[in-house]
C-alpha cells in the first residue's frame, strides 16, 4: 500500500489498527487488496476502499470558522475606521456622537469580543462558518443602535 506522497505503508497492517478505533466503515474494508491509505506527516490518517472512507483522529481538519472570525473582525474594524474617518473629514469641528470616546471604544470592544466568542463557539460546536459574520454583524449593529440611542438620551456616563 502506498501513501499520498509515495511513502510505503506496511501491507500487513489491518484496517482496524490503521483507523481511528471508532466503529464505522472500517469494519467493511475486509481484505487489504484495493485498500488505500493516506499518510500525512508519517501517520496513516485515512483508510479507504472504493467509496468507503475512515478518517483517523490525526487527520487534518478544515475548520474555517476562526478564519471567518478574523476576517469578520478585520471587516468590521475597517467599517468602524471608515465611519469615524468620514465623520471627522465631513465635520471636523463637531463630530457629534461619532467620536472615539465612548462610542468607538465600546464598539471596538464589542466587535473583538463577539468575533472571538462566536468564532470559538462555532469551532467547538461544529456549526457552519457562515454563522460567524452573520451573528457578529448583528451583535455589533444592535450594540451600535443601543449606544446611539443612549447617547441621544444622555444615559451614557451616568
Amino acid at each position: 500500500m502506498t501513501g499520498q506522497h509515495g511513502e510505503s505503508v506496511d501491507s500487513h497492517l489491518e484496517p482496524a489498527s490503521a483507523a481511528a478505533g471508532v466503529p464505522g466503515p472500517r469494519a467493511a474494508l475486509g481484505a487489504p487488496t484495493g485498500v488505500t491509505g493516506t499518510v500525512w506527516r508519517g501517520v496513516v490518517v485515512v483508510v479507504a476502499e472504493g467509496d468507503v472512507r475512515q478518517n483517523s483522529a490525526d487527520a487534518p481538519r478544515d475548520e474555517p470558522q476562526m478564519t471567518a472570525a478574523f476576517g469578520t473582525f478585520a471587516g468590521l474594524l475597517a467599517v468602524l475606521a471608515l465611519m469615524f474617518g468620514a465623520v471627522r473629514l465631513v465635520r471636523p469641528r463637531d463630530p457629534g456622537f461619532l467620536t472615539w470616546q465612548p462610542y468607538g471604544k465600546w464598539l471596538l470592544i464589542v466587535t473583538g469580543a463577539s468575533c472571538a466568542v462566536v468564532g470559538l463557539s462555532t469551532v467547538w460546536t461544529g456549526l457552519p462558518w457562515l454563522l460567524v459574520p452573520t451573528v457578529c454583524g448583528m451583535v455589533v449593529a444592535i450594540t451600535a443602535w443601543f449606544l446611539h440611542r443612549d447617547l441621544r438620551l444622555g444615559r451614557v456616563g451616568q
